[in-house]
C-alpha cells in the first residue's frame, strides 16, 4: 500500500487530515486511490466526527451524491441537536440553582461553542458537575456535600428536579453520576463526583468545586445555587483526564484529538503551561 499504510490505516490518516483541514479552513487533498467515501463516512460515525470532517470533505468533487446527501442531512442534524440541548441545558440549569444546586457543565456542553460551527462538535451526553457548594473569604468554592447520607439528598433532590422536568433515570453502574433521558433523544449525566477512588488522580479531583470559578458574581448569595465553569487550564487538564478513563476502559477516538487541538487553538498563547 501507499506509504506501506493498510487500508484501515490510511482510512484513519485520511480522517485526521480532514480534521486539521475543518479545523484550520484547509482545503483538503483528495480521497487516497484505494479508499472509498463509504469507509471514510463510517470510520467517522464510529469515531463521532463525521460533522466535523464534513466541514472540510463537502467541498470536495468525486463524492456519490447519496454520500452527500447523507453526510449534510447529518451535518444539519448535529448543528440542530446542539442548539436544542443549549436551551434544554439553560432549562436544566435553572432548575437545579432554583433548588439551591450549583453546576458546572462539562466536556461537550463546554465544548461546542469553541467550534466555530455548531455542526462541527457532536455531543451524546449533556454532562454537568452538580452540587451544594459554598465560598470562604478567600473567593475559593468548596462543597457541602461530601459523603454518605448528604451525597443521598443530594442525587434524590436532583432527580426530583430533573422528575419535574420530565426526565427519567436509567439505570447505571456508575457511582459518579445519574444518568437521566427525555424524548426525543435528550440525555444527561449528572455528576455529584468527576472520579471515583479507583483512579490515581481521583485525589486531585476529590473536590472538583475548589478548581471553580462562578460565572456570574451577581448570583452570590441569593439563595440559589452558583452557574461556575471551569479555568482554561483546568477545562483542559479535565479534557486529559477523562481521555485517560477512555483509554482505559473504552476507545478513546479521534473527537478528543479535535477537542485538544480545539482547546490549544483558542488558549494556545493564553494558557499558563506551568500550571498545566
Amino acid at each position: 500500500m501507499e506509504n506501506g499504510l493498510e487500508p484501515d490505516q490510511m482510512v484513519t490518516c485520511y480522517l485526521v487530515h480532514l480534521i486539521g483541514c475543518a479545523l484550520s479552513n484547509r482545503e483538503p487533498e483528495v480521497l487516497p486511490d484505494g479508499l472509498s467515501w463509504e469507509d471514510v463516512v463510517s470510520r467517522a460515525r464510529d469515531n463521532s466526527v463525521l460533522g466535523l470532517i464534513w466541514h472540510a470533505a463537502r467541498w470536495l468533487d468525486g463524492i456519490p451524491g447519496g454520500v452527500r446527501e447523507s453526510c449534510q442531512r447529518f451535518s444539519d442534524m448535529v448543528a440542530l441537536h446542539n442548539v436544542r440541548y443549549e436551551a434544554e441545558r439553560t432549562a436544566v440549569c435553572a432548575a437545579l440553582r432554583a433548588e439551591g444546586l450549583s453546576v458546572l457543565p462539562l466536556k461537550g456542553a463546554s465544548l461546542v461553542s469553541r467550534y466555530s460551527d455548531y455542526s462541527m462538535r457532536e455531543v451524546g451526553d449533556n454532562d454537568l458537575l452538580f452540587g451544594r457548594v459554598g465560598m470562604d473569604g478567600h473567593g475559593i468554592c468548596f462543597s457541602r456535600v461530601d459523603s454518605g447520607e448528604g451525597a443521598a439528598r443530594l442525587r434524590e433532590c436532583a432527580l426530583r428536579v430533573m422528575g419535574g422536568l420530565g426526565y427519567a433515570p436509567v439505570p447505571d453502574a456508575e457511582e459518579c453520576h445519574l444518568h437521566l433521558v427525555k424524548d426525543p433523544g435528550l440525555s444527561f449525566e449528572l455528576h455529584n463526583r468527576l472520579f471515583s477512588d479507583r483512579w490515581s488522580f481521583a485525589g486531585y479531583y476529590r473536590d472538583p468545586w475548589r478548581l471553580a470559578r462562578p460565572v456570574d458574581e451577581s448570583s452570590i448569595g441569593c439563595g440559589a445555587g452558583m452557574e461556575l465553569a471551569l479555568p482554561p487550564e483546568d477545562e483542559y487538564v479535565y479534557l486529559m483526564a477523562h481521555a485517560c478513563k477512555h483509554a482505559r476502559y473504552k476507545d478513546v477516538g479521534l473527537r478528543v484529538l479535535a477537542d485538544v487541538i480545539v482547546m490549544n487553538k483558542t488558549f494556545g498563547y493564553s494558557f499558563d503551561r506551568c500550571y498545566i
